[in-house]
């Protein structure tokens, strides 16, 4: 799989979209827009997303905390699989650790 500069860029206005659009009461996706911001360091977006989601809850309202690289990689690992699994869950995608015999290999 190639990477492009542009991927998460058009991953976050994806992820805008849904926002605006479609379900604005997903966590899920302030969680991942203010992450995708920060690494591309648009301070603005993530702001405004790290700020609405302290209105879901004492679970997202330490962004920082669980997205930090400085004290521990992995922390940001999990928290990046956590908010991917959430999104998918949340619009009713269920992860499939199994692959059917039918899909194609890698």
């Amino acid at each position: 799989m190639r990477y492009s500069a542009t991927d998460r860029p058009r991953a976050r206005a994806a992820l805008e979209l849904i926002r605006d659009h479609i379900d604005p009461g997903v966590a899920w996706v302030f969680e991942l827009i203010a992450f995708l911001a920060c690494m591309d360091g648009v301070q603005e977006a993530s702001l405004a997303a790290i700020e609405r989601l302290k209105d879901f809850g004492p679970e997202f309202a330490d962004w920082a905390s669980r997205w930090s690289t400085s004290s521990n990689p992995a922390l940001m690992t999990g928290s990046l699989v956590r908010a991917t699994v959430g999104l998918c869950l949340s619009f009713g995608i269920q992860p499939n650790p199994k692959p059917s015999a039918d899909a194609p290999s890698a």
